[in-house]
């Protein structure tokens, strides 16, 4: 069994209300980093995104 950091996160976010907003809070930091990174490539084609 693989242990996924962002899996239990979400576990325990929805077994947790008082957590709602940190589940969220890590989805948007998740999308706008993901932005950031696609315009790395430009500036290093050898960058990997590690998901």
């Amino acid at each position: 069994m693989n242990y996924k950091l962002e899996t239990h996160l979400r576990t325990v976010c929805n077994e947790n209300r008082t957590y709602e907003d940190l589940w969220a809070t890590w989805n948007l930091n998740q999308y706008t980093c993901g932005r950031f990174f696609e315009s790395t490539k430009i500036n290093y084609p050898h960058y990997t995104a590690h998901r």
